[in-house]
């Protein structure tokens, strides 16, 4: 499922519609929110905090549903910075962000 913007506000009836109906939902796709300049990749703390609270918002409902959440374009892509000298420096916060919001859900679950 896209979580775009109004599927995101759904949710709960979604998860009531999909267990009612036996129509499973697969996976969480978050494509969506990197249309509204969210990323994990950038240089800005902001926008990678905020881009990490919502995937925790998504981690949080996906056990209801019982799928999987795709992080997508949430890593950014290299032309997010093209004049970042070191091609790692994207990828490792990446791996900070996840590494943070796995330790938050694992404390709220």
């Amino acid at each position: 499922m896209n979580l775009i913007p109004g599927v995101i506000d759904l949710l709960d009836e979604i998860e009531w519609a999909s267990v009612r109906n036996e129509l499973p939902v697969v996976s969480f796709a978050t494509g969506a929110a990197y249309h509204k300049g969210l990323r994990l990749s950038t240089s800005d703390f902001g926008i990678r905090h905020k881009t990490a609270g919502r995937l925790t918002r998504y981690l949080i409902k996906a056990p209801g549903f019982d799928c999987i959440v795709g992080a997508g374009l949430l890593h950014g892509v290299r032309s997010d910075e093209p004049d970042e000298p070191d091609e790692y420096v994207a990828y490792q916060r990446i791996m900070e962000c996840l590494r943070r919001e796995g330790a938050a859900f694992q404390r709220v679950r």
